[in-house]
């Protein structure tokens, strides 16, 4: 008859184990904003560069893209230190570390540049190692 009875025991705490997990992974929403613009080494904005940012601590991480003018917003975010990887074909990705200081923080916006990356251009052969003897 103990049994019975712990069936919906077991039921109840596997339901809000389940709807726990989602909160967890939210855990680095908040009221806090990083902005900025990406530019190339002239300075012209950059469209398309993915942003990968993500709040180790609090283990979260979302993904974004700039728009034609090169500018880009990561709102609603938690306070703590982001780390934010800018990549696009043909430049060298590049990594940035932004410590937003509180839950509210609105950083002025930064302007982030990448450089071309070098041509992977066909590999030179090697000469045969001239014998001599």
């Amino acid at each position: 008859m103990a049994h019975v009875r712990m069936m919906p025991v077991v039921v109840v705490v596997t339901v809000l184990a389940g709807l726990a997990a989602p909160v967890h992974a939210q855990d680095w929403r908040g009221a806090g904003r990083v902005e900025g613009k990406v530019l190339d080494d002239s300075g012209a904005p950059l469209e398309g560069v993915t942003l990968n940012a993500s709040l180790p601590e609090r283990e979260g991480e979302t993904t974004l893209r700039t728009d034609k003018k090169g500018r880009w917003v990561l709102g609603g975010i938690a306070a703590g230190t982001w780390n934010i990887d800018f990549q696009l074909d043909g430049y060298v990705t590049r990594q940035i570390s932004v410590k937003l200081p509180s839950e509210s923080s609105r950083l002025a916006p930064m302007e982030v540049r990448l450089v071309k990356a070098a041509p992977a251009g066909p590999s030179t052969p090697r000469r045969p190692f001239p014998f001599t003897g």
